[in-house]
C-alpha cells in the first residue's frame, strides 16, 4: 500500500484531504509571542491580525513530523511519498527527509521517497491529486516518483497576483524600495515559479483588474498548443471583488480545456506572505 505525506501549504481541497492514503502536516504560524498550527487558528483571526502586525511562519515540529508518517504506517502505509512545499521556498521538506531517515532506521523495511514539488499551494494539489490517481490505477511508487517530478519540473505551472507587497518585504523576499514603490503605484506584481523553485515576478499591471488580465493572457500564453489534464483557482479573502477574479480565472481555465478544477483558500502559510485580496491559478498539463 502507498501512502502520501504532504505539509499543509498543500492546499488540498477537503475532498482530497480525507482520502485514507493521505497524511498533512500543520505548518505554524507566529503571531506576536503566540506559535499556533495552522489548523488552530481561522483566516478570519489572521487577517484581523494583520491590520496592526506582521504574522511569521515556521517548519512544523519534529514530533508532528515522526506522528504523520506513524499515523500512516499503523494505517498499513509501508510505501510513503512525501510531496513538500519548495525546498527553496521553505526548509520543511528537509525537515521530512531528516524525520525520515529517522524513522526507517527503525522500520527498516519501510520504502519512503521524497518529492521536492518545486511549487506551493495549488501547484501542490494538482501533484497530490496524479499521485493518488496514478495509485490507484495500480502503478509501483516508483513510477509515480519518476511521473511526479518530471510534472513538477516540466508539465505545472502556477501564477499568483499578490495585493499587497507589505509582506512580502517584511519576509525578506523583495527589497523596501521596490515594495514602496509598487504600493505608491498600486502595482500588482504577477508571480509564478521558476525551475529552481524559487517564486520570480514575471509581470506587473497597476490594479488588480488590470492584473488579472494579464494573468488571463499568461495563461493563454502557457496553454497554447497543449492539453490540461487539471487546473486550480485559489484565493485568500471571500470580499465580492476577489471572489469574483476567481470566478473569472475559473471560467477562463474551462474555456482552456480543463476538463476540472479545484476551488481553495489559500493556506494561511501563504496568506501572512501575501495577505488577503491574492487571487492565483495554477495548470497541470498532460
Amino acid at each position: 500500500m502507498i501512502g502520501i505525506l504532504c505539509d499543509s501549504g498543500s492546499d488540498l481541497p477537503p475532498e482530497l484531504a480525507k482520502i485514507d492514503e493521505i497524511e498533512i502536516v500543520p505548518l505554524k504560524l507566529i503571531m506576536g509571542k503566540k506559535e499556533y498550527r495552522e489548523t488552530e487558528i481561522s483566516e478570519k483571526e489572521i487577517v484581523e491580525f494583520m491590520k496592526t502586525g506582521i504574522p511569521r511562519t515556521s517548519l512544523p515540529s519534529y514530533e508532528d513530523v515522526k506522528l504523520g508518517f506513524e499515523r500512516l504506517i499503523n494505517r498499513g502505509y509501508k510505501e510513503i511519498i512525501v510531496i513538500n512545499i519548495s525546498g527553496k521556498l521553505s526548509g520543511t521538506h528537509n525537515l521530512f527527509k531528516l524525520v525520515g531517515a529517522q524513522i526507517l532506521e527503525e522500520i527498516p523495511d519501510l520504502r519512503i521517497e521524497y518529492v521536492d514539488s518545486m511549487t506551493l499551494s495549488g501547484g501542490i494539489a494538482l501533484l497530490v491529486e496524479l499521485a493518488v490517481e496514478m495509485i490507484e490505477s495500480g502503478m509501483d511508487i516508483r513510477g509515480i516518483v519518476f511521473q511526479l517530478r518530471k510534472s513538477a519540473m516540466e508539465k505545472l505551472k502556477i501564477f499568483l497576483i499578490v495585493p499587497t507587497l507589505r509582506f512580502l518585504r517584511a519576509g525578506g523576499r523583495i527589497s523596501k524600495v521596490s515594495a514602496s514603490i509598487g504600493e505608491a503605484l498600486n502595482f500588482k506584481p504577477i508571480i509564478t515559479m521558476n525551475q529552481e523553485g524559487d517564486l520570480v515576478a514575471i509581470a506587473k499591471a497597476r490594479g488588480m483588474k488590470r492584473a488579472v488580465v494579464k494573468l488571463i493572457q499568461k495563461l493563454e500564453e502557457e496553454t497554447k498548443g497543449k492539453k490540461l489534464r487539471a487546473a486550480a483557482v485559489y484565493h485568500s479573502g471571500s470580499d465580492k471583488e476577489t471572489l469574483e477574479y476567481a470566478k473569472k480565472l475559473k471560467e477562463k481555465l474551462l474555456l482552456l480545456g480543463a476538463p476540472k478544477i479545484m476551488e481553495r483558500n489559500i493556506s494561511s502559510v501563504l496568506l501572512v506572505h501575501a495577505g488577503s485580496g491574492l487571487v492565483g491559478a495554477g495548470v497541470l498539463f498532460m
